[in-house]
């Protein structure tokens, strides 16, 4: 990587949405920090690396994915980040798959209107690097 970097991977759910921080030099899985999305209380506790938020409340989708991209982008600026990873979109999936297209419209669109650094990766890279 070349210098301290502060990097941020997003799993872009729409239920339970989560993010990954790194910051330093070279990757470490111990200088990482979890940021995370939930609607239930149960799983706020408190831990160093684990920093969770309820999720807000939504009355239409629009909204939905609009609170899920303020939120990233909040990290974001909060933390100084220089660079996001997102998962890219897959192929073979089912279900909902408007949705989370439009999901992840919104969250690309919210970091680009704020000048945040992004770039996708295909789900079987970041499977084989995660693995």
């Amino acid at each position: 990587m070349g210098g301290i970097m502060t990097l941020l991977g997003i799993d872009l759910s729409m239920q339970s949405p989560a993010l990954c921080l790194f910051e330093g030099d070279n990757f470490c899985f111990d200088k990482c920090q979890f940021y995370f999305l939930t609607s239930k209380e149960k799983y706020l506790y408190v831990h160093p690396k684990l920093h969770g938020e309820l999720f807000p409340d939504y009355y239409e989708q629009p909204e939905r994915f609009n609170n899920i991209g303020t939120w990233i982008v909040d990290v974001c600026k909060s933390k100084n980040v220089d660079k996001v990873f997102v998962e890219d979109y897959s192929y073979g999936s089912v279900g909902r798959i408007f949705n989370i297209a439009e999901n992840g419209g919104v969250c690309k669109y919210l970091m680009w209107k704020n000048n945040i650094k992004y770039e996708t990766i295909p789900p079987t890279v970041i499977k084989k690097f995660a693995t």
